[in-house]
């Protein structure tokens, strides 16, 4: 089975919606690649819509069915857009869960933003990320034994600080929690939101002062074991590379892999 072979939706039945219209064809304006709507039906060990692309395609999944499918669908073009305008990505060996922070939360802020201009009514966005939130919250309250978790948290709380419309309660909650990550996490988004990352070149400026705001943190908070070692190392050795990087190079197989991985059946 190839990518290409995966049954797919039809992008007449979503293009009515001026949302989504305006941004397919933002991303078919930057990109050379050709760009497939599935349902996530699909692939049902993925509880989210998602996009996932290789060298020659782009492939969004959605729940054709939920009363936020545009947002949804506007949401993954603006990872393919971002992907296509040179947007980039600290590139190091972490743990894979850091990894899709990296690679999808830490877009979030600008997705958002973005999301907003071109008229989506957010309101009805907003609830579905406050339960998000409110899953990751939990799931950050339990990981208290874990001497390395905080690790991840900072990335995580970082991007939330750009939508306290939503995250403001939930940042209250983890501060009383974890008042030191809260504080540094505080401080790198202070650093970073009148900068932003409303273009590709403001975007490398805020990540490389986070990834130097995150280092510091891991060199005051994290374990002197091996593993925390080891985790302050890679950060501090991570490059900055664009997304287009990573998929570039992608082949099918691998997004097959991928998929199957998380339940991928033909029809």
């Amino acid at each position: 089975m190839e990518p290409l072979d995966i049954p797919q939706l039809n992008w007449n039945d979503y293009s009515r919606n001026d949302a989504v219209a305006a941004a397919l064809q933002d991303l078919r304006r930057v990109t050379s690649r050709k760009i497939y709507l599935h349902s996530r039906s699909l692939v049902p060990g993925v509880p989210e819509s998602f996009y996932c692309a290789w060298s020659i395609a782009i492939h969004i999944f959605i729940d054709e069915f939920s009363s936020r499918v545009n947002h949804s669908i506007v949401h993954e073009l603006l990872h393919g857009i971002l992907v296509e305008e040179g947007y980039h990505k600290i590139s190091a060996r972490l743990p894979i869960s850091v990894n899709q922070i990296l690679s999808n939360e830490l877009q979030h802020p600008e997705i958002f933003r973005r999301m907003e201009n071109y008229r989506l009514n957010m309101a009805l966005y907003w609830p579905h990320w406050d339960g998000q939130m409110r899953s990751k919250l939990d799931e950050m309250k339990s990981q208290v034994l874990d001497p390395h978790a905080e690790f991840a948290h900072f990335p995580r709380l970082f991007t939330w600080f750009f939508f306290q419309q939503v995250s403001k309660p939930y940042l209250t909650v983890y501060r009383d929690h974890h008042p030191h990550v809260f504080q540094a996490a505080q401080t790198a988004y202070d650093d970073t939101r009148r900068i932003g990352f409303a273009d590709v070149y403001s975007q490398r400026k805020s990540i490389e002062i986070f990834k130097n705001h995150w280092s510091q943190f891991c060199g005051r908070h994290l374990p002197k074991d091996k593993f925390g070692l080891e985790l302050t190392d890679q950060l501090r050795g991570a490059a900055i590379k664009p997304l287009i990087d990573f998929e570039r190079n992608r082949a099918g197989t691998d997004i097959i892999a991928l998929l199957k991985n998380h339940g991928l059946r033909p029809s």
